[in-house]
């Protein structure tokens, strides 16, 4: 095994991840039987090799990592999915807040012309305040000048 000049490129490529549960357990045999877990210390095995040593820290770790990764992957998967709702959740709230901001500018534009109305209503009230009392005004001098008709018709023929 340690003659195969492909063996680094085999290790790097190697995928944990992918191993079935069968070999890892198998594995887990070997790693945790009592009989062998003295043998497989690192300082007892760099006595022996340290290429062995190497190997046995690349096993263990990989064991050790196929567990944790085991449990990491459905929090993955629930990370990506939660990922995916909050973009999607994002989305509709952007469109909600787009037409929110529409709703608005169509109030204050509502607004705005309520208040111009509110303007002309009471500059037209004004104006027709100002128009009754010079009605009013005019009234009075009419009646008050009532009299005076047939002097000035008297006048006017007496010309």
């Amino acid at each position: 095994m340690l003659g195969n000049p492909k063996l680094l490129d085999e290790l790097l490529e190697f995928k944990i991840e992918n191993c079935d549960e069968q070999i890892i357990n198998n594995l887990g045999k070997y790693l945790n039987d009592p009989e062998n877990v003295p043998n497989l210390k690192i300082e007892v095995v760099e006595n022996a090799s340290t290429a062995c040593k190497c190997m046995i820290m690349w096993i263990t770790g990989s064991y050790n990592f196929y567990h944790v990764n085991k449990k990491v992957k459905p929090k993955k998967a629930a990370l990506a999915a939660s990922e995916a709702e909050v973009k999607q959740l994002s989305a509709k709230l952007a469109e909600k807040q787009k037409s929110l901001k529409a709703a608005v500018d169509k109030v204050d534009a509502l607004n705005n012309e309520l208040q111009a109305t509110i303007r002309y209503k009471e500059r037209l009230e004004r104006e027709y305040e100002e128009c009754s009392k010079q009605l009013e005004r005019a009234v009075k001098l009419i009646e008050s000048l009532g009299g005076e008709k047939g002097r000035w018709g008297e006048l006017a023929n007496y010309s």
